[in-house]
């Protein structure tokens, strides 16, 4: 996966997860975005986001695909 080059250093948020709030670690890089939240499961501590597919149905709403492409 490419990340890109980072464009914030690490910051502490509390995000709402499921209706709870969580602190998480979270750095944004040009492409993604990287989490560790200390609170979830092993192997799941540490999750990775699209920032394009994010920003895309954030500008656009969401889009399903047609069935025919």
């Amino acid at each position: 996966f490419a990340f890109g080059y980072p464009i914030t250093e690490p910051y502490w948020t509390v995000a709402r997860v499921g209706g709870v709030d969580k602190h998480v670690l979270a750095q944004l890089f040009e492409r993604r975005a990287l989490t560790y939240t200390p609170g979830n499961p092993p192997g799941f501590e540490v999750e990775m986001g699209n920032v394009g597919q994010h920003y895309h149905q954030w500008r656009y709403g969401f889009q399903p695909w047609a069935d025919d492409r």
